[in-house]
């Protein structure tokens, strides 16, 4: 039986950028190379506590600084993508169905076989598809706009990827 679930939907900043944060707290790799900056925040907290007794100003801007590093960088670089990428507030069509996934735009296109997904992961706010066990290709939950198309998504990743499909239900 041919299925298929067909969306549109324009990025917003803030959807990347959740969708960056949701992502990296998916990869293990990605938080181990997240983890020295909190750390080192803490760090310097006990590190003033043990000199001095009171942290300074400085010492609690810094640790500020280096717990919210990974958020702040993340930022930084969905800003500085969306700014230098007219690419990335276009819209958008996604057509899941029995073939895989597509993406397509006024000036691209892009598809995945289901055989080429390596794994799905819903999130509360997005849903991946790995590739590789670092890339995903994501799509916002608010890009299910139209009633029971999350749903149909669900049960459309879940019939093709099977125990690979970790969704929410």
């Amino acid at each position: 039986m041919e299925r298929e679930l067909k969306l549109r939907y324009t990025p917003t900043f803030v959807d990347q950028y959740v969708a960056t944060l949701d992502l990296i707290s998916r990869v293990p790799l990605l938080i181990v190379l997240s983890l020295p900056f909190p750390i080192a925040g803490v760090a310097v907290l006990v590190i003033a506590v043990q000199r001095g007794g009171i942290p300074t100003l400085i010492d609690v801007v810094l640790a500020v600084a280096c717990v919210g590093f990974t958020p702040i960088f993340m930022l930084g670089l969905v800003a500085l993508g969306r700014f230098r990428n007219r690419l990335a507030d276009m819209t958008q069509t996604i057509v899941l169905d029995n073939d895989g996934i597509s993406f397509d735009a006024a000036t691209y296109s892009t598809s995945f076989k289901w055989a080429a997904i390596r794994k799905a992961v819903e999130t509360r706010y997005n849903l991946f598809l790995f590739v590789t066990p670092m890339a995903a290709t994501g799509v916002p939950k608010v890009a299910f706009s139209e009633p029971g198309s999350l749903d149909a998504a669900r049960a459309l990743i879940g019939e093709h990827l099977g125990d690979r499909a970790k969704l929410l239900q």
